[in-house]
């Protein structure tokens, strides 16, 4: 799939803004296409890939994806607990 990527890479550089260094521009192009290769809300995950997912995430230096939405989020005890209807 690498190849698709660099091909993709190369025929959409016509649509970035030129304005932006190489650099800038490779980055976010590199940024679309990891989002657009992510899972996705819905998406069916083994137990593995779960685990695996929780492994991945526990590295993870970015707070936000490349377009601002938070990877994770922090929940205190109370909200868990008045999400799943525990306290009131």
């Amino acid at each position: 799939k690498i190849e698709n990527i660099i091909i993709e890479i190369l025929n959409d550089f016509s649509d970035i803004d030129k304005k932006k260094s190489l650099k800038d521009r490779v980055e976010e192009k590199l940024a679309t296409v990891a989002c657009r290769m992510s899972i996705m809300f819905g998406d069916k995950l083994s137990l593995l890939e779960q685990q695996q997912l929780i492994r991945d995430l526990q590295n993870v230096s970015h707070e936000y994806c490349p377009h601002g939405r938070p990877a994770t989020i922090d929940l205190t005890l109370d909200e868990l607990e008045k999400n799943f209807k525990r306290i009131v």
